[in-house]
């Protein structure tokens, strides 16, 4: 019965278990396979999962079924901003304030184009003037994050902490708060938080990133590696932990370790590609490798043309791009305009 295994990914979902809920989804995705709403739940626990390969496909697949319901379009609008699609974030919202201005969803992503495109300011007053109309979980977040990145960071402190008292499991909230104790030079208080999320699943092993991170600050090297490769052991296909664990393996002059992880995670696309390959022309420079540095050297030089740098800085960093709303959210909304 497709309800009942809605019904079971919701309290999966509300657990934080969302391997699980992703499996009851698939589930009835094998029963009913013409159901946009599945498809777009599918899309939803993807993305936060960060299997964006798979999300995008799903996504796509339920806008082909249904493309009017609107939270299928703000997904596809989201998408489309992680990618720097810019203009094309731009008309979308113009054409979803026709259906519904007040909508929160579309409200939060209107502030975060204004975010990536560096209007700190205007988002801030948008998402003021929004609270006074309704005040909700994801509007708080988004201007807690906009203070943030205007480094008011008291501010966004007291934000955070009333957003965790709502809701104590909510991933970005956690991140967002050890940010910005990090910047108040609280560093005992970010680490306590941010280790409580190791064992859990919310944050798809970028709790083990921030951990390695502060653990790094403090000049421990071997401590931070531990949590990384643990990290590494959970989620294979994680690059955020590739990128930290590589970075490091380079200040303690671990060539031949990162050696072996750098041409792993070269076996596959990421947005570390341009990174991995000059980590690795390093490494294989100080193995004396000669043949294999000027070969690894050609293929950084290949993908860092102009075009390519271009590119990835019209992309957003990963802090802008950490989606305000809570799981839950995405999981009602799916049950909506259902044919």
């Amino acid at each position: 019965n497709v309800e009942a295994l809605l019904g079971r990914a919701q309290l999966s979902l509300q657990v934080g278990e969302y391997q699980q809920a992703l499996e009851l989804v698939e589930n009835a995705l094998e029963i009913q396979n013409q159901r946009a709403d599945l498809y777009y739940l599918r899309a939803s626990l993807l993305f936060q999962r960060r299997d964006y390969l798979r999300g995008d496909i799903a996504l796509a697949r339920a806008l082909e079924l249904d493309d009017r319901p609107l939270p299928y379009q703000l997904l596809n609008a989201r998408r489309k901003l992680m990618r720097g699609e810019l203009q094309q974030v731009e008309q979308i919202i113009e054409k979803l304030k026709q259906q519904d201005a007040t909508n929160v969803y579309l409200l939060t992503l209107q502030a975060d184009l204004l975010v990536t495109q560096g209007r700190y300011d205007q988002a801030e007053e948008l998402l003021r003037q929004a609270l006074i109309v309704r005040e909700t979980f994801s509007l708080r977040f988004s201007l807690a994050r906009v203070l943030y990145l205007q480094k008011q960071y008291s501010r966004a402190l007291s934000y955070t902490e009333d957003l965790l008292k709502d809701s104590p499991s909510h991933w970005e909230s956690v991140y967002l708060q050890a940010m910005t104790l990090l910047q108040l030079d609280q560093t005992d208080q970010a680490l306590e938080l941010s280790e409580e999320f190791l064992a859990r699943e919310e944050s798809q092993g970028l709790a083990h990133r921030l951990v390695a991170d502060i653990k790094r600050y403090r000049g421990q090297e071997q401590a931070a590696q531990e949590i990384l490769v643990r990290g590494l052991e959970r989620y294979p296909r994680q690059f955020y932990l590739i990128e930290a664990l590589s970075a490091s393996y380079l200040v303690t002059r671990q060539y031949k370790e990162a050696k072996v992880i750098l041409e792993n995670a070269l076996k596959t696309d990421s947005p570390f590609q341009s990174v991995f390959l000059d980590r690795l022309a390093t490494v294989y420079r100080q193995l004396n490798d000669q043949v294999a540095y000027q070969r690894t050297l050609r293929q950084f030089q290949q993908l860092n043309d102009p075009i390519s740098i271009q590119q990835s800085l019209s992309v957003p960093p990963l802090f802008q791009l950490l989606s305000p709303e809570p799981m839950e959210s995405l999981i009602n909304t799916s049950f909506v305009q259902r044919n």
